[in-house]
């Protein structure tokens, strides 16, 4: 998951880099930010899982 998240963002740097537009650089970093949220939402709800399944309380 990581590295595609990197390579995404990688690819917006440049997007955003050759961009002359305001709103299109605009909505360049603001993909990245949306990228980067996602990212950490993924992995809070899979440490999330791993909590759950290995607490003995609930099983």
């Amino acid at each position: 998951m990581q590295e595609e998240t990197d390579w995404f963002t990688e690819r917006l740097l440049e997007l955003q880099e050759g961009e002359t537009s305001f709103v299109k650089r605009a909505i360049y970093l603001a993909t990245q930010d949306l990228i980067k949220e996602q990212a950490r939402r993924i992995l809070q709800g899979q440490e999330e899982l791993d909590a759950r399944l290995w607490n003995p309380n609930k099983w």
